[in-house]
């Protein structure tokens, strides 16, 4: 249901970052071509007409790519290359406009920046295979799209991009507009078109003042939206490797002088978990509640926190028939305030059982997090490997 709201959340920004710049564009031509009444059946807002709106809106759509289009060329074959010239005549003006950068700048600076060089280290090490790419495809475009794959929350960029191109899409308006009432004034002067709102050369100075705000806008939000998903992606794996790290050193620092480390058992007697686990994993020792024989609550509830503490670490598994999960809970919560690494089993939550939205802490308080304890053993397993000597 998240990736739902996700994909509408995604669709309703590139609707409205769309139609905004295509209205504001067919009002500014209606204007200029002298149609002062603009609300009406036969006019450009229909209200009492719902396929007059659905047209509108659908033609507003269409003209706001096409705005969008002529924007990305206005700004990287006009505007760019002029204020480029124009630094070099008078660097003052680099001051005021200093946001103005082409896309080749915008990319240069980003690879000079410590995420992004960090994060082509981390992902060529985590996937070995992408030395087999050509140097010739490992562009700018290629990295950020594997930074936009490696995080799972790129609503953040979906939104930069939004506001980027929603401001572009305004600034072009404004500019186009602005020129083309000049040009239909021309045209009007030798008869080629009929009626054209009076030049007004205040406003007309003002449009183009006026795009500037909204150009300085596009290019701050175009340039953190393609430089975050770098940021976004080099945490991502900075924290899974500190994860990894941090196992691989607790396996060094837990081993005992008999070269095995020691496991201890949490979970309910409703089956014999316990023995799979120790069948399939025989390489670390176990501490298994089953063996205390106590039934005093006092007892059993020392001995099996005493266990808990004398372990390394913690495989707990919350089958499905368990009642209530509460002894659990606690010998979880302890071996997560004795920064035990947890291996928590949650077969309530991969049955829907009614009470797994309540242990929401315990999958937040868990070093790692199955559905399955068939998972957890081949996870056991594999963890097993850093405890050999």
């Amino acid at each position: 249901m998240e990736g739902v709201f996700a994909a509408l959340d995604r669709f309703f920004i590139d609707i409205v970052g769309t139609i905004i710049p295509g209205g504001i564009f067919i009002l500014g031509i209606w204007v200029i071509l002298d149609q002062p009444n603009l609300f009406g059946s036969t006019q450009l807002f229909p209200i009492s007409d719902v396929s007059g709106w659905i047209l509108l809106i659908a033609i507003s759509y269409i003209a706001g790519h096409a705005v969008s289009s002529v924007g990305k060329g206005l700004t990287s074959f006009i505007i760019e290359p002029c204020f480029q010239k124009l630094f070099k005549t008078c660097p003052i003006f680099s001051t005021y406009f200093s946001f103005i950068k082409s896309g080749k700048e915008l990319r240069e600076q980003i690879e000079c920046r410590a995420d992004f060089s960090g994060f082509v280290s981390k992902i060529s090490k985590k996937f070995p295979s992408l030395d087999g790419f050509p140097e010739s495809e490992k562009g700018f475009g290629f990295w950020r799209n594997l930074a936009l794959s490696t995080s799972s929350d790129n609503s953040l960029v979906y939104r930069f991009v939004f506001i980027s191109l929603l401001n572009l899409g305004i600034a072009t308006d404004l500019i186009l507009i602005a020129l083309l009432w000049a040009l239909l004034t021309a045209l009007q002067k030798i008869g080629l078109v009929p009626s054209v709102q009076a030049m007004n050369w205040v406003i007309w100075i003002t449009l183009l003042f006026l795009s500037i705000p909204f150009l300085e806008r596009y290019y701050q939000f175009h340039r953190r939206s393609l430089q975050i998903p770098f940021s976004m992606a080099f945490i991502a794996l900075s924290k899974e490797a500190e994860k990894e790290d941090r196992l691989a050193e607790f396996g060094k620092q837990t081993r005992t002088l008999t070269g095995k480390t020691t496991v201890y058992l949490a979970g309910g007697f409703c089956s014999d978990w316990q023995d799979r686990v120790k069948l399939a994993v025989p390489e670390f020792e176990y501490i298994d509640p089953r063996q205390h024989n106590l039934s005093d609550p006092a007892e059993y509830t020392l001995w099996d926190l005493e266990g808990v503490a004398q372990s390394h670490m913690v495989f707990a598994y919350l089958e499905n028939a368990n009642p209530g999960g509460y002894a659990l809970a606690l010998e979880l919560g302890y071996a997560k305030a004795l920064n035990k690494v947890v291996i928590f089993i949650d077969e309530w939550a991969s049955l829907e059982h009614e009470q797994a939205k309540y242990i929401d802490m315990l999958r937040a308080a868990s070093t790692k997090v199955f559905s399955s304890l068939d998972e957890g053993i081949n996870f056991l397993e594999a963890l097993s490997k850093l405890y050999q000597w």
